[in-house]
């Protein structure tokens, strides 16, 4: 039963074997963590990086240098700035990075700059 499982669900033996015994019950998995065993569901993996730290550092300083736009803005944007700056010899990429540069997305770069956004943002004071 446990193998035709494993072949159907694509799960590995180890956590195949705890869902089927623990199904439907609460398990203490840490201090503070209760997980609930369901076969049903299947685990989401993580997806790798796409882009990586040096097109995060080079977007960052393109969105400072135009005073902090949206993403959608931004995009837009990007072509004519990566073109100017590498003109004037203020910016030079290697090729992948100004490809990666050219092509990420308004959602990408908003999430990519969120941590940016939330220590620049301005506190009202009363």
């Amino acid at each position: 039963m446990l193998g035709r499982f494993v072949a159907a669900s694509g799960y590995c033996r180890a956590y195949a074997s705890w869902l089927l015994r623990w199904h439907g019950k609460r398990v203490r998995v840490g201090a503070r963590v209760v997980v609930v065993g369901d076969a049903t569901t299947r685990v989401r993996q993580r997806r790798e990086r796409v882009y990586g730290a040096e097109v995060v550092t080079v977007v960052t300083r393109l969105w400072k240098l135009v005073d902090c736009p949206s993403g959608k803005r931004l995009v837009a944007a990007l072509p004519g700035m990566v073109e100017a700056l590498e003109r004037h010899g203020e910016l030079t990429l290697p090729p992948e990075v100004r490809r990666q540069v050219l092509t990420i997305s308004a959602a990408t770069i908003d999430r990519v700059l969120a941590s940016e956004r939330k220590q620049l943002a301005l506190r009202a004071y009363p």
